[in-house]
């Protein structure tokens, strides 16, 4: 369902919210894990409108599905969530 345009970043950003506190935990379905690959690149790509330069921070790389992938495996697995590997 999309938002009525006169509150429609009000609701994203709360919803933006709830998102961030659980970006590690663990996802169930099928979806989700792809889904939380998506938000993140999405939201890399509204930085960059912006006018941000979003990189890596350990080799200056643009950020990129893959990427996100791999961060998000590897701070999932300090939380033992596998389920970053059906992305």
């Amino acid at each position: 369902m999309s938002n009525m345009s006169y509150c429609r970043f009000e609701n994203t950003s709360s919803d933006l919210l709830d998102c961030r506190e659980h970006i590690l935990d663990k996802l169930t379905g099928d979806y989700e894990p792809r889904a939380r690959v998506q938000l993140v690149r999405l939201c890399a790509d509204i930085l960059e409108q912006v006018g941000f330069s979003v990189t890596d921070n350990d080799n200056e790389q643009p950020i990129s599905k893959d990427l996100i992938k791999a961060n998000l495996e590897r701070f999932c697995q300090d939380n033992d969530d596998d389920d970053v590997d059906d992305v």
